[in-house]
């Protein structure tokens, strides 16, 4: 067995996982949303169901609502400038006439319109009035000038004749102040040609004050003598300011393919002229050429009868390592030229942009005093023109007004477009919105539940679960195992059933172990889980049946002295000899290992039963046994209790190189796998990783390749495990002992 000094030397150097107390604070696991409502389907069901039925009964129970509507339309007869005038009355717009519609005013009159006493809709109300304001509806139209007026109540009849009547009182109001305000126009009409004619004659004034300063008048076109040179400097201050962002963008796309100089190149070659020319592409086509004839040569005394260190090849591959060198370092200086020459340029570039710009803002400040005379000058003349428009529009206004016969004005025209009908159907409650709303609320409803409940529950269901949780590496997944089988049957699986999916399992268990630990020439391997029946004695026997068919020399202990199954695994004789007589000192080791029907696999059985197995198990006897036996076998696989239970596996965690956790789907819960790592760690046990248990098919995220061809998940793309993922190249491992086990 390797020592325990170097194990814990080359801890440090295995890759850093995250801490269990820094997830215990995450209840939900990787499981998508869909997956957590399939899982609840039947409490989003009911939830949908009982919704849908409440949705029923109130449309059963609910009081229809009758809606009546009307619609006017607005049109703007005032004249245009008056639409401008803030002192005009805002009566005008369309939003004060649907105001006026709904006011207290117009209700008013609309209710002396109708007979209030003998209508139902207003029967035990204390106030017709309230009841109307508040059941009364005034809406405009988003892209027209139509006003829609409507009331609900349980009578359609009614509905219809309240609406009229409010329509009617409107009407009437409005012909009233139609005659009010043909004064009010033309009156405002004066006034505004008065102000008009005063502000035209006051910027005159200010022009001809203005022409007085000026060296020289814009001509009849408003063209001024100005700098012609601006506009050139300005086109070159743009193509300047391109070269700048086009020398940038090279030197970015250079240092962006710095690391990789075949994608430098290819760059540089497509932007032909921009980068420095490679001046050693011709060597580096020879030294390419002769690479590949001295790998094909080498390829060719390997597939003969010379070995790696053979002196032509260990020559060959000399060579090779000196071109590859070589190759490199051309690589690094056209790396550094082509940066070098994008610098220069970009710099350049600059340089040459900064020094346009400031020539630019000098020829520029120069010409803004030149025209800054010229702007007043046309600001004035443009305020002059358009004085001068607007009072031309104020006379043929006044004069149209004043044509009339009647000199009346009509300022806003209002004309009904449909009056209220008795409505057929109701228009609340909506069948199809009610259901609707029901639904929604049962999906939402069903679907927090199901969420709720999905986050109550404290049990792991996934391998991606348990590796977020624990902060520990999956080294694979075992399929569930049918419960009619025999446990003989369940725990030889990779003997008797070589080519299922659960030996294709254990089997991956096994590569996953091959990179995880042996690199370190560790041996004994503790196998434990959080809680019995979590399948850890099953793990144990096809997992040292699959290291021992790679032709390592493998022995099986039975360390779980409470309640043992090794025995009944293998069709072993409880009554046998085992660790108990060895450590008892009543029977020889070499008596009590027992040999199995797989060629390469021992089994050191539990023997009779023990009073007092955390004793015997923490004694300096079962170190030593175990040390005796790191020198005689490759591997050691130790099946222990529960390390929740007892603290059986705690001490022997404390001893072994390396312990791998057991969890079960659907049952194990992150409490308890939480205390099971915090356990291990706190005796300093070595975490290779976690197995995951019972993963059944239809509810995992992996899936399984038949015949024995391989893992894959249910994406298609082949699994591998965290260890296996990091050398992908490599087939074998070979260990300190003998041999190579194929992984």
């Amino acid at each position: 067995m390797g020592s325990r000094a170097i194990t814990r030397g080359t801890a440090s150097d295995r890759a850093p996982r995250r801490s269990v107390s820094s997830l215990a604070g995450s209840l939900s696991g990787p499981d998508d949303l869909l997956k957590i409502m399939w899982r609840g389907r039947w409490i989003l069901l009911l939830c949908v169901g009982l919704a849908l039925g409440a949705g029923t009964i109130y449309l059963r129970v609910a009081v229809p609502m009758y809606e009546s509507r009307a619609k006017l339309y607005v049109q703007q007869g005032i004249p245009s400038v008056l639409r401008l005038d803030s002192v005009a009355p805002q009566r005008y717009n369309l939003y004060t006439q649907a105001a006026l519609l709904s006011s207290t005013g117009i209700l008013t009159r609309a209710l002396e319109r109708v007979d209030v006493a003998h209508l139902k809709t207003f029967a035990g109300q204390d106030s017709a009035l309230a009841r109307l304001e508040r059941n009364l509806d005034v809406s405009i139209g988003k892209n027209d000038d139509v006003i829609t007026v409507s009331f609900s109540c349980p009578y359609p009849l009614e509905a219809a004749e309240i609406v009229n009547a409010v329509v009617n009182a409107f009407m009437a109001d409005y012909e009233e102040n139609r005659r009010r305000t043909s004064t009010e126009i033309l009156d405002s009409l004066n006034k505004q040609i008065e102000l008009a004619d005063q502000q035209v004659a006051k910027k005159r004034r200010e022009l001809a004050d203005l022409k007085k300063t000026m060296l020289f008048v814009p001509d009849a076109n408003g063209a001024v003598m100005g700098d012609p040179e601006l506009p050139n400097l300005a086109a070159t201050l743009r193509q300047a300011q391109i070269e700048r962002i086009d020398a940038e963008t090279f030197r970015q796309g250079v240092v962006n393919c710095a690391k990789d100089p075949a994608s430098l190149r290819e760059y540089v070659e497509y932007l032909r002229g921009r980068g420095s020319p490679d001046t050693t592409a011709s060597l580096r086509v020879s030294l390419a050429a002769r690479l590949f004839e001295l790998r094909l040569k080498r390829r060719e005394l390997l597939n003969g009868e010379f070995t790696v260190n053979h002196p032509r090849v260990a020559s060959i591959d000399d060579e090779i390592q000196q071109i590859e060198t070589r190759l490199s370092e051309l690589d690094g200086e056209f790396v550094a030229m082509q940066i070098a020459a994008a610098e220069q340029r970009y710099w350049a570039a600059a340089r040459k942009e900064g020094e346009i710009v400031q020539l630019y803002e000098t020829q520029r400040q120069q010409a803004a005093q030149l025209n800054e005379k010229q702007a007043d000058y046309e600001v004035l003349d443009s305020e002059i023109q358009e004085l001068a428009e607007w009072l031309k529009n104020l006379r043929a206004d006044y004069r149209n007004a004043t044509w009339r016969e009647d000199a009346e004005i009509e300022p806003l025209k209002i004309r009904v477009m449909e009056y209220a009908d008795t409505p057929s159907v109701p228009s609340w409650p909506k069948k199809n919105r009610v259901l609707a709303v029901a639904l929604l609320i049962g999906i939402f409803t069903g679907g927090a539940v199901a969420v709720l409940r999905d986050w109550l529950d404290q049990t792991l269901r996934s391998a991606d679960e348990v590796s977020a949780l624990l902060g520990l590496s999956v080294l694979g997944v075992i399929p569930g195992m049918s419960r009619r089988e025999l446990p003989q049957t369940r725990g030889q699986k990779v003997h008797l059933q070589r080519n299922s999916r659960e030996a294709e399992a254990f089997r991956t268990v096994r590569t996953a172990i091959f990179f995880g630990a042996a690199k370190e020439n560790a041996k004994t391997l503790l196998v434990t889980s959080p809680d019995p029946g979590d399948g850890k004695s099953t793990l144990v026997s096809n997992l040292g049946i699959a290291i021992a068919q790679t032709g390592q020399k493998t022995l099986i202990l039975d360390a779980d002295l409470r309640k043992p199954m090794q025995h009944i695994l293998f069709n072993a004789n409880h009554s046998d000899a085992g660790i108990r007589e060895v450590l008892a000192g009543r029977v020889r080791l070499r008596d009590a290992i027992r040999p199995t029907s797989i060629k390469g696999l021992s089994l050191l059985a539990c023997g009779q039963a023990i009073p007092n197995p955390a004793e015997i198990l923490n004694s300096a006897r079962f170190a030593k046994l175990l040390q005796y036996l790191g020198q005689v076998y490759n591997w050691i696989l130790i099946d222990s209790p529960p390390v929740t239970v007892v603290t059986d596996a705690q001490i022997i965690a404390a001893v072994c190189d390396w312990a791998i956790l057991v969890v079960r789907t659907g049952k194990s819960t992150r409490k308890m796998s939480q205390r099971a790592i915090h356990a291990m760690e706190g005796v300093g046990a070595h975490m290779l990783g976690v197995v995951v248990n019972d993963v059944h098919k239809e509810g995992s995220h992996y899936g399984y390749y038949g015949a024995g061809r391989g893992y894959y998940g249910s994406n298609g793309n082949r699994r591998k495990s965290l260890h296996a993922a990091e050398t992908p190249s490599v087939a074998t491992v070979k260990t300190s002992q003998e041999g190579c086990a194929c992984c």
